[in-house]
């Protein structure tokens, strides 16, 4: 599954909405460490102000980078996640310019900056530690939708 061109469909899009102050490669690729497996995550930043219409825009505006199967947003979290019809994926995380000084320079990529946020980011972090709760959720989904496999299979949907 390539991933590669990916970045370069989403980087317009982010960049040509105004209410987008800067944008960063982040995750496994941005670590270095993403393999041909790996999904593409994207850390863009707006004005607190700017938030909540950008991600209450963002489903009409993401097909903009590719046609898509899936675009959902996580939960309340300031994240939305997309699947291609070529099984490419990405997430976005949607954060505000408070946001940055606590994010770890060394796990991101700048992509572009309109408004030099980028010397604000924090120095690298204390290794986090997996959150059990979070974990067990989880693998329970996964087991869940796992489990639904022999329904679809089945059906032939």
């Amino acid at each position: 599954m390539e991933q590669h061109g990916l970045l370069g469909k989403i980087v317009p899009v982010l960049r040509g909405d105004v209410r987008v102050r800067a944008a960063w490669l982040a995750g496994s690729r941005a670590r270095g460490t993403g393999d041909q497996y790996s999904d593409t995550d994207v850390f863009a930043v707006t004005a607190a102000r700017d938030r909540t219409a950008l991600m209450a825009d963002w489903p009409a505006l993401a097909p903009r980078v590719s046609p898509l199967v899936l675009c959902r947003r996580v939960g309340l979290l300031p994240v939305y996640t997309h699947i291609t019809p070529g099984w490419e994926r990405f997430d976005i995380v949607f954060g505000t310019t408070g946001d940055v000084p606590g994010r770890d320079q060394s796990t991101v990529r700048l992509l572009f900056d309109r408004d030099g946020l980028d010397a604000l980011l924090g120095g690298p972090a204390p290794a986090r530690q997996p959150d059990p709760v979070k974990v067990e959720a989880a693998v329970t989904e996964f087991l869940r939708v796992l489990g639904l496999l022999p329904v679809v299979i089945g059906r032939a949907e």
